[in-house]
């Protein structure tokens, strides 16, 4: 069994099976169909409020009280910009710790980084997203666990950053290869709060990996957005 089966698996046989799965823009069970599309997951809560359920009572399809159509409350036609979209570039530092706390045959503690940087690249209805490259920078881990994030053969691979609608939070990173399909390994279900432009937000989280007796992983994900 290769390092790669034994850590996260990026598809499960039911989209939706694990929390987040509805809403990570991903086809977890590799069925063509994404999120609130799959049938998966229409009985989840995340896709109850795909169509129009505001209760107020003006004729317009947001759930403020005056007659324009945008969700604020004042009555002018347009729709506010996000906080994230004031944001242009970002850069990205991760950090990943394997931590092995029973002994395993050929393997050992180790650390690997990497750094990448990117764009915003389009905001659809559940915030804006920055896409850009990222490659390794340092690793002293055994030669198998070093294509088990990074798994492009030269040059840069490519990675995703969520923010959520209101561009207040950052939710996501995925990381892929080289083509933009599913991600070989992404951190999501998460919020954090952005602070002012430059100043770094980081996202911690440490988890044992289901099937490898004593192992635990430390991701310390970086990113600095910028105008």
């Amino acid at each position: 069994m290769t390092i790669l089966t034994l850590l996260f698996a990026c598809a499960n046989d039911i989209e939706g099976a694990n929390p987040g799965e509805c809403t990570d823009r991903a086809d977890n069970d590799q069925d063509s169909y994404f999120d609130c599309a799959d049938s998966d997951c229409w009985g989840s809560p995340d896709c109850a409020d795909e169509g129009d359920t505001d209760t107020d009572a003006d004729s317009d399809s947001d759930a403020d009280s005056d007659s324009d159509a945008d969700t604020d409350a004042d009555a002018d036609a347009d729709a506010d910009t996000p906080v994230g979209e004031n944001w242009a570039q970002l850069t990205l530092n991760y950090r990943l710790e394997w931590e092995f706390t029973l002994p395993v045959t050929g393997l050992s503690d180790c650390t690997q980084t990497y750094s990448g940087g990117g764009s915003q690249s389009s905001v659809d209805g559940k915030g804006p997203v920055f896409d850009g490259t990222w490659k390794m920078n340092d690793s002293d881990c055994n030669a198998a666990l070093d294509t088990t994030v990074w798994t492009h053969s030269s040059g840069d691979a490519l990675h995703r950053i969520d923010l959520s609608a209101d561009g207040k939070t950052w939710t996501g990173w995925s990381a892929y290869s080289e083509e933009k399909n599913d991600p070989e390994w992404f951190i999501n279900g998460f919020t954090e709060t952005l602070p002012a432009a430059g100043i770094p937000v980081i996202h911690r989280q440490d988890e044992p990996v289901p099937d490898v007796s004593g192992l635990i992983l430390h991701h310390r994900v970086e990113i600095e957005l910028s105008e």
